[in-house]
């Protein structure tokens, strides 16, 4: 495979699911590199880019069958992550009608930091 983000510019330890099967998914994520050049990624930096992975990690339906996108990332902290290793206990919510929505639950070595939560534009193809 060629170098791509969710695989080359981060280091994942998973500890609940598996990637690229169905069903909740607990991850814990570390960024290799920085998001700006020479700069060391700022707490908010690292939360936010690993709270995208949510909908890519707690899939609930085949990549075979479906595609789907994150039009958006609503990220809602009560405290930055004190370590580099962000985890998230993602799951996701699938409609018929097309839409839905992922779920996690952001953590750090020392507990609960937040919520994310993606909206899902979903297709089957």
């Amino acid at each position: 495979y060629p170098p791509a983000y969710h695989s080359t510019a981060t280091e994942h330890r998973v500890v609940r699911g598996a990637w690229g099967a169905l069903g909740p998914t607990t991850d814990w994520v570390r960024l290799r590199y920085s998001v700006v050049p020479d700069e060391a990624p700022s707490p908010l930096q690292r939360v936010a880019a690993v709270a995208d992975f949510g909908n890519g990690i707690s899939s609930a339906l085949p990549f075979e069958s479906h595609r789907f996108i994150n039009p958006d990332l609503t990220v809602t902290l009560h405290r930055l992550p004190a370590t580099d290793w962000v985890c998230l206990d993602a799951v996701t919510f699938p409609e018929r009608h097309g839409i839905g929505v992922a779920e996690s639950t952001l953590y750090d070595e020392r507990g609960r930091i937040g919520h994310a939560a993606q909206t899902l534009l979903l297709e089957t193809w």
